[in-house]
């Protein structure tokens, strides 16, 4: 699985997550609910730019082929 569609998953699963919550009332998310979303985010965010170092960085064509 590249990093692309690893991202596209887990931001699909997290949809996934703000939408099926029962929290998810009337337009607001528990401030928990929210935070934890957001940790979420920016935890893909860091994979894929740490993929991307990899690739950028690495000399190795079995990693530039993982990625």
């Amino acid at each position: 699985m590249t990093i692309n569609s690893r991202f596209v998953a887990t931001a699909a699963a997290s949809a996934l997550l703000l939408f099926g919550m029962p929290s998810y009332a009337a337009g607001k998310l528990a401030s928990a609910d929210e935070s934890l979303l957001k940790d979420i985010a920016q935890a893909n965010i860091s994979e894929v730019e740490s993929g991307k170092l990899d690739v950028d960085r690495s000399g190795n064509a079995e990693v530039k082929k993982f990625a």
